[in-house]
């Protein structure tokens, strides 16, 4: 319409833009030419129609906080200044791991509550599980994604006494569980008793 304005300024007296979106009108439009009239009052029309029909998500954009783009590595969750929360006294090693370093935080929070403002680590199984827990609704966005970059892969580890007369064949067994994929497996099963036991739900 504009360019038609442009190129036959004789058609339109009231600039079409200004007209249509602003209301402006340079001109009475009800006393300009047939043409004028009925092509700007449609397009007045179709304009209320597309305002009101995205009047609350126009709102929405721009009231709302954007979201962050993904963060995939370490260096980017550095750089956009998002810290890592992890308890020192059940997780010590976070404290010193220099993959982490001037990124971990001390904090109580488990994954059951996580405050959607930090980063929390988690083995990629459970996180596959427990992210969903984390959609919102209303803005569409996930508050939690998995990084492409791990940590590492770490060894299956128990805490037992120095000495014991079943520690040989502990040890053996626990060998046997982690080679033949039992162990993993058991790990999986775990999460769909543990998670409902944590949201309160009976497990039948």
């Amino acid at each position: 319409m504009e360019v038609v304005h442009l190129v036959l300024p004789n058609i339109f007296r009231n600039e079409p833009i200004l007209t249509v979106v602003c209301g402006y009108e340079k001109y009475d439009l009800h006393k300009s030419n047939a043409w004028e009239k009925i092509l700007l009052l449609s397009l007045i029309v179709l304009m209320f129609f597309i305002t009101q029909a995205y009047e609350i998500k126009l709102l929405s954009m721009m009231i709302s906080r954007p979201a962050t783009k993904e963060l995939k590595t370490l260096a980017e969750l550095q750089s956009s200044g998002v810290k890592i929360k992890a308890d020192f006294l059940r997780h010590p090693g976070t404290k010193n791991n220099p993959q982490l370093e001037n990124l971990v935080v001390n904090g109580s929070e488990e994954i059951f509550n996580m405050d959607m403002v930090h980063a929390y680590i988690l083995d990629r199984e459970w996180a596959k599980i427990m992210l969903p827990m984390y959609y919102d609704p209303v803005q569409r966005l996930q508050r939690y994604s998995i990084m492409e970059q791990s940590l590492g892969v770490y060894p299956v580890m128990f805490m037992l006494q120095k000495r014991g007369p079943f520690m040989e064949h502990f040890g053996t067994t626990l060998a046997g569980f982690v080679e033949s994929g039992i162990y993993d497996f058991l790990s999986k099963a775990s999460i769909f008793v543990t998670i409902p036991i944590h949201l309160g739900v009976s497990v039948e």
